[in-house]
């Protein structure tokens, strides 16, 4: 996958989980109720229809990302990302986790190709 231009912007739909800031929680949506932005130097997290009122964007920089790792799929629930990062472990539920994990690859984060469960539920809207 080609690296992003200064200007480009490559957006999936999803399902997200963050830490909640202060770190008491996490803020989770489902999925299509989420939105990534890759950006050339960050990743940024939006809520998409009403919850747009409630759950601000949030960007993390692709430096304070010390990995990124495959998410396993588990009942009902579909493949994603995971960004491992100093303030709590982002996830990102999309069926373009493949193409999402070269994307950052190629941007120099370094990601681990071995799947990981998680269980993120604590706040969910």
């Amino acid at each position: 996958m080609a690296p992003l231009s200064d200007s480009e912007v490559r957006s999936y739909i999803g399902g997200f989980s963050m830490p909640m800031r202060g770190g008491a929680g996490r803020v989770n949506l489902d999925r299509p109720l989420a939105r990534l932005e890759l950006h050339p130097h960050r990743v940024s997290f939006h809520a998409r229809g009403p919850f747009t009122l409630m759950v601000r964007p949030r960007s993390v920089p692709f430096r304070a990302i010390h990995e990124a790792f495959p998410i396993a799929p588990v009942f009902l629930g579909g493949p994603g990302v995971g960004l491992g990062c100093a303030d709590g472990d982002y996830y990102f539920w999309t069926r373009c986790a493949h193409e999402l994990l070269g994307a950052l690859d190629t941007a120099g984060v370094p990601v681990d190709p071995a799947p990981r469960r998680v269980r993120p539920r604590s706040v969910t809207f």
